[in-house]
Order: structure tokens, then sequence, then C-alpha cells
């Protein structure tokens, strides 16, 4: 594989992670676009945007999945500070927005905290205990030589790879009323399970993915790397398929994995020089966080304005490229919106808050050094050798 330059290559991972964060709005908006000549299109569009989930938690693996150069102390309470102060900081803004501050209350807030973690918020609560084992799981990998690596890598492949042809096949059988080789493949999905931890497919897979792609990155050739850019796009390809005729899928889908895979690797071949464009890039991905926790509201504030509110007249009559124009324009209102209050939250109000947090944490962490001994004055001290 070519040298980046560490700066290209940071701009290519945030490139990655501007895009999954914009695909994240496609997916709640995809409700509002309505039918195409007649065909729904709120599965189909979820479906090709979904692929946003599996590669933040690639990505969350790719970073989090290395050597650490801090104690675990330091490590977790960097997370406290990125990830859970975020949190608790929006979720009192979006409280305070909700409610208009009428009716307010502790126990109030605590409960809408709660439903928008289990809800919209989803994400985070699935993520955090894999940040937190993913310095155990360094220690493991750094046991691993890179031949090892690879081989997790590719059992983890065949067992989603199974997960995908079972489950199709069990439809399929069950479509032709072959119910001894339907329950035959419905027996080996129960008895080989695709995930590595439990019954159903988890996220985590995708986390330990980020790291496994680390490892194999500087081992991936040009020729190898065009190879899986294009069997994640037949992944892709054949999941929407499957979306579209309603053949049974998996939440996360089996496809997703070379999917995220895939992805990882065409990051891998872009290369972005121009300076702005590395600013502009970076700028709208390092605020991606907070605007995952605002695009709830800001896609409910667009729709709001387009559908309810709209100066286009009633956008459901109109003709479908005219739907679809406005469509995109109230998803690129959304995340522009977000990234606004983002740019102007986290600067102002979060790293100031992140700032002192660190400086508290800073003082806890520092060992207190013991009192010099003065030796008695009628022994003097012993010479060091």
């Amino acid at each position: 594989m070519s040298k980046q330059t560490s700066t290209t290559r940071a701009t290519n991972w945030d490139l990655l992670r501007a895009l999954a964060m914009f695909l994240v709005v496609v997916t709640h908006a995809s409700g509002y676009l309505g039918p195409i000549h007649g065909q729904g299109t709120h599965g189909l569009v979820s479906a090709a945007a979904l692929i946003c989930d599996p590669i933040f938690f690639a990505l969350s693996g790719y970073f989090a999945i290395k050597p650490m150069r801090r104690n675990l102390k330091s490590y977790y309470l960097n997370k406290v500070c990125t990830i859970i102060l975020p949190l608790i900081l929006y979720s009192i803004l979006l409280y305070c927005y909700t409610t208009r501050l009428s009716g307010i209350s502790l126990g109030d807030y605590f409960l809408y905290f709660s439903n928008i973690l289990a809800g919209g918020w989803w994400f985070i609560p699935a993520l955090i205990p894999c940040l937190v084992a993913a310095p155990f799981i360094t220690k493991g990998f750094e046991a691993l030589s890179d031949k090892q690596i690879l081989i997790l890598g590719i059992v983890l492949g065949a067992l989603f790879c199974s997960g995908a042809i079972f489950t199709y096949l069990s439809w399929l059988f069950a479509s032709w009323g072959i119910e001894t080789l339907s329950n035959f493949s419905s027996l080996m999905l129960n008895l080989v399970p695709p995930s590595i931890l439990v019954r159903e497919p988890a996220y985590f897979e995708f986390f330990l993915l980020g790291g496994i792609y680390r490892r194999l990155a500087p081992h991936i050739s040009k020729k190898v790397s065009t190879r899986i850019i294009l069997a994640g796009l037949l992944c892709w390809a054949t999941d929407v398929h499957f979306a579209y005729y309603g053949i049974p899928r998996q939440d996360p889908s089996y496809f997703w994995l070379f999917i995220a895979f895939a992805a990882m690797a065409l990051c891998d071949r872009i290369r972005i020089s121009a300076p702005t464009a590395q600013k502009v890039i970076s700028w709208a991905a390092q605020r991606s966080y907070s605007i995952y926790l605002l695009q709830y509201t800001t896609l409910a504030i667009a729709a709001g304005l387009f559908y309810e509110q709209s100066v286009f007249g009633v956008i459901a009559d109109m003709a479908a490229p005219f739907r679809i124009l406005l469509w995109v324009a109230m998803i690129l209102m959304a995340y522009l919106l977000a990234l606004a209050v983002a740019s102007l939250v986290d600067p102002f109000v979060l790293k100031p808050l992140q700032n002192l947090f660190n400086k508290v944490s800073a003082k806890w962490l520092t060992p207190k050094e013991p009192a010099l001994q003065t030796p008695p004055a009628d022994k003097p001290p012993t010479p060091k050798l």
C-alpha cells in the first residue's frame, strides 16, 4: 500500500466519518420521501443509507484498538470527557428546547434522557461497552501475529457469509414450499450463529473489524484493495436488492461487515491534498458526534418547514422529481442546521467544560510526591556508587 502523509490520512478518515454522519440524516429522513411511481421508498432508502451504522462502529474500533499511549485511568477519563460530557450537555440543551423551560423538573429530565438513550441515541449505549473493552482487546490483538489477525478476519467473514446464505436459503425454500430444506437452513443459523458473542448479530463484530483492518492495512496491495472495494459494492447492491424484494434481512445486516471493510479500504485509497478541502472536511467531521445528538431535532424542524408549513405547496401532490429535490433540500437543511448549532456550542460551551474536566482530572491523576527525607546531622548521607 502506498504511503500517505499523516494529514492526508487523517483527512481521509474525517471524510468517511462526515459522509457516514450525513447518511445518518438520510436514514432518518427516509420516511418523508413517499412512494415513487407507486413503489414505496422508505425501506429502500433506509437500507441503502444504513451502512452508516457499521461504518461508525468500524471507525470507532479502528481508532480505539491500537497501542495505548496513556494509562488505563487516563484512557477512561478521556472517554468520559469526549463521549459522556457532550451527551449530558446536549441532553440538557435539548430538554430545555423541547420543554421551552415550562414545567421542567429533575425527574422529568431523567425520564427524557432515558427515553432518548433507548431510542434515537441507541448508538452510544451500544458503543460504550466496546470502548470500555478496547484496551483489553488491544492487548489480545498485540499477542496475535498478523497471520492470526488475518485468520480472525476470515473467520468473522465466513460466519457473516454463512448467516447471509442460510437466511436467504431459508426464505427461498419456504417460498418454494420445501419445508425440509427451509427448516435445515434455519437449523444451521442456530447451530452456527454468525455472531461470535451472542445468538443474534451484534455491532461488536464491526468494532473488532476496525481493529482488524488497522493491522491488515499495511499488507493490502492495491490489487487486493480493488477487489475488496468491488466485493463491498456488490454486497451493498445485494443488500438493497433484498430490501426491495422483501427478502428477509437481519439488523445489522450480514452484508454490512463486507461493506464496512470495503468502505475503509476505499477511504485508504482517497487522496485529499487541497488545504481548504482538508479544513472543511475536518471541521465537519470533528462535529459529527454533536451533529448526531442534534440531527433528530433539526430534522424535525426542517420537516416541519418543508412538509407542514411549506411555501412550496403540498409536496406529496408534486411530481416525483420535485419531491425528490425538496426531500434532498430538507436533508441538507437538517444537516447544516445541526452543523451550525454544533459549531457554536462545541467551541463556546462544550470545549470550556472539557478543559475544566481535564484540569480537574489532571490534578487527580498527578501522584503526590513523598517529602524528601533529610538525613540526620550526625550521620552523613550514604554516597552513591
